[in-house]
């Protein structure tokens, strides 16, 4: 069924970008390719993103849907997705590596035969972003096949799920969402479409697959699928309907081809919501209830098989420019940013004047919520929770939100001084407010336990993350000094921040490295959640004293230096408000020198306020031992005595 389902999926893509006619290369301002090439490439990337989508699923499925044995080896389900996660990733990396030279045909209106040629196919492939994202992707495809080989444990496969995952990410950020007038919007928008629907339909397939080999914990598989596949609805349908808005009038929605395009996709989507409501109702509880899985089989093989032409249906959609609107065309700063920028950056603006980000944004609003629903669920059992903790971490999400929403992450991707204290607020004042806040052991504290002979769940998948290599390693003081302090002397001294300028996705990327970087850092420090490497209280002191000063020196070259850095990008925005760009960086300079010296003072009374509480706290802990007389002092002092009573030396 899939792959006849697949097929159909490729016929049914190429179909309708057949029927949309040769007039969208026009729009574009791009030759006409031959039928072959037109046609192969709609295949070939319905092909590969099935592929990708049965990779991705098969890969959760056998990390966080069926358990894997009590040694941590995959057991019998996980180890047969892991197959299936192989074979996904065969078609995902030949796929893959064959859109790239079609990808470059199809933007020059070349046919692929002259393209294969190697001097033509390295000239093309290197000067086309989507091109090079294809073959990226093929990388990541390639390691996650060979990986898929040799890993048979729950926690590579874990790991290996998140490469996965990453592996939809290049090509999401250099397509038709990447360019033009508000592809902020569209890009971030798009990234989440791309995630829940692989998420979604390779899960589904996976769990049909289970359910036909008939092994053990299919009722546990439903249940944990359903709760993903309604949060993946969700996702799609809020991120379908932003993209959609982005790119395409309400006017234009029934009287366009592309219009057309989108309303099927949406039928789609809701009829395919229609039978998740009936795998919730009917199929899950009769797996749950019975232990037969064949009402799941029913209705799950029809929407897999509505999922893949889903699939073939959005791969036309994104083979198809949008209609000509009659808008003026943005400005380069538009072009540039995805929005214009009209006034300059008055403390008012930067305060009030919001663009709300897709991606930090609802990760701040979202680990709020979850946050306080922790919080409210400890308080329903009576557990007592710090108020403090609850509002450090809410304080903390506040500042993600504040420095990627407000009118600075606004300004930010314009002007190198706010850039710099937006990346202050994400790296040295949010991190701080959050490790506070102590998440991991309010998670540790609200959710169930699976105990000795249960299923492993989200708390043990915690306690598996804090305690891993990976966590070891990142959190060991050396390697969170280097991270914390080098990364500000290799993003802008090196001129890896000139080129992450142009790329709204390398925005993207340097706001989550500076929000983690900075976590890392401070959470064995003056975390209160248990840490894998646990330093006493002066080494911890130490480690910050040893931070400062790279801080302040960071700051004083800024200040001091002659080069623009991002000199080309920031004088092809033209703002009136900023031509003076040597000032506006040393300003930045002055901002990294003082605002990173103030959040280090904070953590520095903070770490010696938890010095001197735990002081206390083994203090009275000695005095009960005392009281009780159970101290192992008292018991040698007392010792000591006896033996010089009888004369006894007591050394």
């Amino acid at each position: 069924m899939l792959v006849v389902g697949g097929l159909l999926a490729a016929l049914v893509g190429a179909a309708l970008v057949a029927a949309s006619g040769s007039d969208r290369y026009v729009l574009q301002g791009l030759p006409t390719p031959d039928a072959f090439t037109e046609h192969a490439l709609t295949v070939v990337r319905v092909l590969t993103e099935i592929g990708c989508v049965i990779t991705v699923g098969s890969l959760l499925f056998a990390a966080f849907l069926v358990p894997p044995q009590r040694s941590g080896v995959l057991d019998v389900g996980g180890y047969a997705a892991m197959r299936m996660a192989t074979w996904g990733a065969v078609v995902w990396f030949i796929g893959a590596l064959l859109s790239a030279p079609f990808t470059a045909a199809d933007a020059v209106g070349r046919s692929i035969t002259t393209v294969l040629r190697g001097d033509v196919l390295f000239t093309l492939v290197g000067s086309l972003s989507q091109a090079q994202a294809w073959l990226l992707t093929a990388a990541i495809a390639l390691v996650v096949l060979v990986a898929t080989r040799f890993v048979l444990t729950w926690n590579w496969t874990a790991a290996l799920f998140v490469i996965a995952v990453v592996g939809i990410v290049p090509v999401a950020v250099t397509g038709h969402s990447s360019s033009g007038g508000q592809h902020d919007m569209a890009t971030n928008s798009l990234l989440f479409h791309l995630v829940a629907a692989a998420l979604w339909v390779g899960g589904l397939v996976a769990l049909l697959a289970h359910g036909r080999r008939r092994t053990e914990h299919l009722g546990l598989a439903a249940t944990r699928f359903s709760r993903v596949a309604l949060a993946c609805w969700i996702v799609m349908a809020i991120s379908g309907v932003v993209n959609a808005l982005v790119r395409l009038p309400l006017s234009d929605l029934f009287t366009s081809w592309y219009g057309g395009l989108v309303l099927a996709k949406t039928v789609a989507l809701l009829i395919l919501g229609l039978f998740g409501y009936l795998q919730r109702e009917r199929g899950v509880r009769a797996v749950v209830e019975t232990g037969s899985g064949s009402a799941l089989a029913r209705l799950a093989a029809v929407e897999v098989l509505i999922m893949l032409l889903t699939i073939g249906i959005a791969a036309a959609l994104a083979r198809t420019p949008p209609p000509e609107t009659g808008a003026a065309e943005p400005g380069r700063v538009e072009l540039a940013l995805g929005y214009p920028l009209s006034e300059a950056p008055s403390l008012g603006n930067l305060l009030f004047a919001w663009r709300f980000d897709l991606v930090f944004g609802t990760l701040a609003i979202a680990l709020a919520v979850g946050y306080v629903r922790w919080f409210l669920r400890l308080r329903a059992k009576g557990i007592a929770w710090p108020i403090g903790r609850l509002v450090a971490w809410l304080a903390g999400c506040l500042v993600v939100l504040f420095a990627t929403s407000s009118g600075f992450g606004k300004y930010s991707p314009a002007m190198f001084s706010i850039h710099m204290e937006a990346h202050m607020m994400l790296s040295m004042l949010a991190p701080v407010l959050l490790v506070l806040g102590a998440p991991m052991t309010l998670a540790l504290r609200a959710l169930p336990r699976a105990g000795k002979e249960g299923v492993p769940g989200a708390r043990e998948w915690l306690l598996a993350f804090v305690h891993s290599p990976v966590s070891r390693f990142l959190t060991h003081p050396i390697v969170a000094l280097v991270l914390f302090v080098g990364s500000f002397y290799g993003l802008y001294l090196t001129g890896l921040f000139d080129s992450a300028l142009e790329e709204h996705w390398a925005h993207l990327v340097m706001n989550a490295h500076f929000l983690i970087v900075g976590y890392i850092f401070y959470w064995p420090v003056i975390g209160v959640d248990p840490a894998p490497r646990q330093l006493p209280h002066l080494g911890k002191l130490g480690l910050v004293f040893a931070s400062m000063p790279f801080h302040a020196f960071f700051g004083v070259i800024l200040m001091s230096t002659q080069t623009v850095i991002g000199e080309r990008f920031y004088q092809g925005l033209g703002l009136p408000w900023n031509t003076d760009l040597l000032a506006d960086q040393r300003l930045g300079g002055g901002i990294a020198w003082a605002s990173g010296e103030i959040p280090l003072l904070v953590v520095l009374i903070a770490l010696l306020v938890q010095w001197s509480r735990a002081d206390d706290r083994e203090a009275r802990r000695s005095d009960r031992r005392v009281d009780e007389g159970t101290s192992d002092d008292l018991d040698a002092y007392n010792a000591m005595l006896r033996e010089l009573a009888d004369g006894k030396n007591p050394t």
